[in-house]
């Protein structure tokens, strides 16, 4: 796990600091029936790790499931999240 600490100068005389962890996001698509019809409705799915190899532990289980199911076109993802929106940084 890593930590990071920063340091912010406000508009005061003292400093502030803080501390963040470096996580790891796994994000795939879980289906559900659509109102009890034959079509099909796909919902993201996260989940956050602090340890690099658990989060690529957890997404060859999540792998493992999906080829169990025999379902070919949905894929997992893995990658290391650098904004709080998760709208960029994808490195894996």
């Amino acid at each position: 796990m890593r930590l990071f600490n920063f340091v912010f100068r406000k508009f005061e005389k003292e400093s502030t600091s803080i501390e963040a962890v470096e996580t790891w996001v796994v994000k795939w698509e879980s289906l559900s029936d659509y109102c009890g019809t034959r079509y099909w409705e796909s919902k993201p799915e996260f989940r956050t790790f602090i340890d690099e190899e658990q989060a690529q532990m957890f997404k060859k289980e999540i792998e493992a499931s999906i080829a169990l199911l025999g379902d070919k076109d949905r894929a997992v993802e893995l990658y290391k999240q650098e904004y709080s929106t998760n709208s960029k940084g994808k490195v894996a």
